[in-house]
């Protein structure tokens, strides 16, 4: 094995032609190349939208969406208790098929009977609740469908965890890409050709979801025992429950700023707001699509071998950093040419949100890394405590700076508080779970990063197609940076130069075949 130094310490690290690593990046990369693909073609399909939806849409209307959509968030919690991350934990230990299928089948009726009773509660009073929150927004004309949009949701959270704790991702994507393309579907019948605005997104959405609530039941019961158990529910819910102001906290960290937006300023500025911020959650796309395989596969190695699969955990970890941190480059040095690119002119002003947006999700989709080995230790008591502070430092930051600041200052919130999270998860995971990080290859990761964002951002003059080859050249020059940095090992040095000559001749044989 190859010697590094780590923080002055020389530290053993997995070379990375070891067969049990090489074989564990190709399962790892092949599994979050798949989510990531029917992520990338869901968001691309969203993404492409946008030239349409901004003609079709007023920068109210884009408010609107983002009032409903922090509305559909907090309900898309609030409903299922996160009892279905409690399905996804319990599947690794459950003795047999049938006790899977027990477990499934409880939590399944659990999340329907809670769900359905809050969502039918708060239809026939929300009326007096929701318009003093939000003042600027008819309950009955758009509350109330994203009240079924929130319970809807719900369905298809057990069918999607079930696959994924089986590893299949194939049908899982296919199952998101079809929501997604109906949605659409729907959506631009109603906003496009009918001409209904807001309500006609919140309609189509809607209609999409009732369509596919009996495919998604259906799923489930293949895989479902219908008996509730006592038990059962009370080990899920003691699992779960920490979960909850868990993910209200990611909601907060997410949306809430929205929500306090819209009472400082004008429904426009939320709407030039709201699309810098869709830009950025690209972002969220990459880091989701890997940890939707680290997860299972986490989980198994370290039932197989324990805490001997540390270093090649550890490694694995510095090739998601790396992936991660690439992205957010490309993403924060483009963010102003593909809104000028595909954006009506009255939105452009979008852009100055959307780096700012991503340095945040890269924290959230870096903070995914420490926040597994809590789950793993079963830990999920402490995972509030992380997020629920980050949520308070991002709640008071957007009450003391948006006034003065507006827009951006709801970005820089979001990049501080998700910074802060990250680094609280790190510290209470080093403690539950000590873990060989090598800390001085993602420093320099991170630091490369850094200063080609900063060279790029002085890249503004001239048109927006010269603009974006310079800033697509510093984007391509950074593995180099990183090579002239020493941060490849001789093994990863070899390797790489054995895939260039692999390329190379397979690509020599199609130039002069024989």
């Amino acid at each position: 094995m190859d010697i590094l130094p780590v923080d002055g310490r020389q530290e053993q690290v997995m070379p990375l032609d070891k067969p049990g690593l090489w074989a564990s990046l190709q399962n790892l990369g092949g599994k979050s190349l798949v989510y990531g693909v029917g992520g990338m073609a869901s968001r691309l399909a969203g993404f492409l939208l946008i030239p349409l939806y901004t003609r079709h849409l007023t920068t109210s209307d884009y408010g609107i969406m983002a009032v409903t959509g922090t509305i559909t968030s907090v309900l898309s919690i609030l409903f299922p208790l996160s009892l279905h991350s409690a399905a996804g934990r319990f599947h690794f230990s459950a003795r047999d098929e049938g006790e899977r299928r027990l477990t499934i089948g409880t939590i399944w009726i659990s999340m329907i009977l809670v769900g359905l009773g809050a969502a039918v509660v708060l239809d026939q009073f929300g009326s007096h609740i929701f318009p003093v929150i939000f003042r600027d927004v008819p309950f009955h004309l758009y509350i109330r469908p994203a009240i079924w949009i929130s319970f809807l949701s719900t369905l298809s959270l057990l069918p999607l965890v079930t696959l994924q704790v089986r590893e299949r991702p194939v049908p899982y994507v296919l199952i998101t890409l079809s929501r997604t393309l109906l949605t659409i579907g729907l959506v631009v019948n109603w906003v496009v050709r009918r001409s209904q605005g807001a309500y006609g997104y919140l309609l189509g959405t809607l209609q999409a979801l009732v369509i596919l609530a009996i495919p998604h039941v259906i799923l489930t019961l293949r895989n479902a025992r219908l008996t509730w158990r006592r038990d059962i529910f009370t080990a899920a819910l003691a699992f779960s429950l920490p979960l909850v102001p868990h993910s209200l906290a990611g909601w907060t960290l997410q949306l809430s700023d929205r929500a306090i937006l819209q009472r400082v300023v004008p429904l426009g500025e939320l709407g030039l707001y709201s699309l810098g911020y869709q830009l950025g959650t690209a972002m969220s796309l990459f880091s989701a699509a890997v940890n939707a395989a680290w997860v299972p596969f986490l989980y198994k190695v370290d039932a197989q071998k324990g805490d001997a699969a540390k270093p090649e955990l550890a490694r694995l970890t510095t090739y998601y950093v790396f992936f991660l941190c690439f992205m957010a480059l490309g993403l924060a040095l483009l963010a102003r040419e593909i809104i000028f690119l595909i954006a009506a002119p009255s939105f452009h002003a979008a852009f100055r949100v959307s780096p700012w947006v991503v340095g945040g999700l890269l924290w959230d989709g870096l903070y995914y890394i420490p926040v597994s080995f809590l789950f793993l230790k079963r830990r999920t008591g402490l995972i509030p405590l992380i997020t629920v502070s980050s949520a308070v430092v991002n709640v008071l930051l957007n009450i003391w700076l948006v006034p003065q600041y507006g827009i951006m200052a709801a970005a820089w919130a979001t990049f501080l508080s998700f910074g802060l999270m990250l680094a609280l998860a790190w510290v209470l995971a080093v403690r539950v779970y000590p873990f060989p990080y090598e800390y001085k290859r993602l420093g320099t990761i991170v630091l490369a990063g850094v200063v080609l964002f900063a060279l790029g951002v002085r890249l503004q003059a001239g048109s927006v197609q010269v603009v974006l080859v310079g800033k697509g050249a510093l984007l391509l020059s950074y593995p180099f940076v990183l090579a002239l940095l020493g941060f490849y090992t001789r093994s990863e040095k070899k390797t790489a130069w054995r895939s260039v000559r692999q390329v190379l001749t397979a690509l020599h044989g199609i130039v002069h075949p024989r």
